[in-house]
């Protein structure tokens, strides 16, 4: 058996963790930025060689993706890039609705100690990212932002569930909220939500968080622009991804 100098694996893991990542990230902006479009199928042996990269970060990036909703995996055989029409926007926010009012009063106490200052600190760089319109950076610390709220639930299957429902939400915000909200809706909606949390009363918690994404829901659930016909299949000569190695 080959001896192995001291720390070369350490290394290696280190290199491997930063080649997941890079394939997660090239596959996740090729997915916001709209390259890989929704319906699309993903081969893996083909995304291994558009990337220059083995087959096990690629298999490793798409449960990734799986597990935050952006892609679809049928029958154990087919993986395509999730396509959302009107309906599912509506159906995915109520979800996300739902589940939050639910957390927010079930650990209210939890969250108004531990959560309420982090939550008002960082409105001020969600505020920031929306004044400079960067939307995809919006998107990510809106679901952070959020997050504190099933965080301190404490409950996996309602994490799992919330996780679930917000990928593919995530990419079409990003994409489309420059169309639905002025850059100073952002910071307002979201202050209004924090005052409802602060004051503590649950039946108001649970209006305002329905309110807060039922108006998101339909919002943008009107910009969702149609797809026709069958899910293309994107061969290598096709692939629109960036070599990683």
């Amino acid at each position: 058996m080959k001896s192995m100098a001291p720390g070369s694996a350490v290394i290696s893991v280190v290199v491997l963790r930063t080649i997941h990542d890079q394939v997660y990230q090239a596959l996740y902006h090729a997915i916001l930025e709209g390259r890989l479009a929704p319906g699309s199928r993903l081969i893996e042996s083909d995304l291994s060689a558009a990337l220059g990269v083995s087959r096990g970060p690629v298999r490793e990036a798409i449960r990734r993706l799986e597990s935050e909703g952006l892609l679809l995996t049928r029958a154990h055989r087919d993986t395509h890039v999730i396509s959302l029409t009107g309906p599912d926007v509506i159906e995915l926010y109520s979800v996300r609705a739902v589940l939050e009012g639910f957390a927010a009063v079930s650990a209210l106490s939890d969250l108004r100690v531990h959560h309420i200052a982090a939550m008002e600190r960082e409105l001020e760089d969600l505020d920031r990212a929306a004044m400079a319109q960067d939307w995809d950076r919006v998107a990510v610390l809106d679901a952070q932002w959020h997050s504190h709220i099933t965080t301190a639930a404490a409950n996996k299957r309602l994490t799992t569930l919330w996780t679930n429902s917000n990928g593919p939400l995530r990419v079409l915000f990003a994409r489309i909220a420059g169309a639905v909200y002025r850059p100073e809706q952002v910071l307002e909606r979201h202050a209004a939500l924090l005052d409802v949390l602060r004051a503590g009363e649950p039946v108001a918690i649970e209006y305002a968080i329905r309110e807060h994404y039922l108006s998101s829901a339909n919002h943008l659930a009107a910009h969702v622009v149609q797809g026709s016909g069958q899910p293309e299949t994107l061969g290598k000569e096709q692939m629109p991804l960036t070599r990683i190695q």
